[in-house]
């Protein structure tokens, strides 16, 4: 009987054999992690303790980039909305011959 070692991936945390050259989970290259990412613990608030792995995901930078982008986005968009939608109700009551109530 053949043991196969399992590894793990280094992005996602995923068990793999030893043979794979690419995650089965994420796809990601496979470096020479034997074992999963230890556990941290980390304070929340005071009497409130979160375990996780810790991994590396978006900066501060880029989640206030992101934000900034869809506030843009939505100030921008949401007036035009309201003009259109504004219009078209207009239009409904010009139909309907109810122009007074605008």
């Amino acid at each position: 009987m053949t043991t196969r070692s399992k590894v793990y991936c280094s992005s996602c945390g995923g068990g793999n054999s030893a043979e794979e050259k690419f995650c089965s989970t994420c796809g990601s290259t496979m470096g020479m992690v034997n074992a999963p990412a230890a556990p941290t613990t980390t304070v929340v608030r005071e009497g409130v303790v979160a375990t996780g792995v810790q991994h590396v995901g978006y900066t501060g930078a880029s989640i206030v980039a992101i934000l900034t982008l869809l506030v843009t986005i939505f100030g921008l968009a949401m007036p035009l909305l309201g003009y259109w939608l504004y219009r078209r109700e207009e239009d409904v009551a010009r139909r309907k011959g109810s122009l007074s109530e605008y």
